[in-house]
């Protein structure tokens, strides 16, 4: 007798054909990477240092 009744109320509360409201994620856009072109012109390139595989190496060979 219960599922019966529940099953009418189920039907007189069904909306067939109108939008139905849903909770969703609102995703922010992702910001735009700016270059600062003045600020990388601006540091001197440094010629003759280690790359960053000798680096890295080094590092490596000194952990146990």
């Amino acid at each position: 007798m219960i599922h019966s009744t529940m099953k009418q109320k189920s039907k007189s509360t069904r909306s067939v054909g109108k939008p139905k409201p849903r909770l969703t994620i609102v995703q922010e856009k992702p910001k735009v990477f700016r270059v600062n072109w003045a600020l990388l012109r601006s540091i001197p390139i440094v010629e003759g240092g280690k790359t960053s595989e000798e680096i890295i190496r080094e590092d490596r060979a000194s952990r146990p």
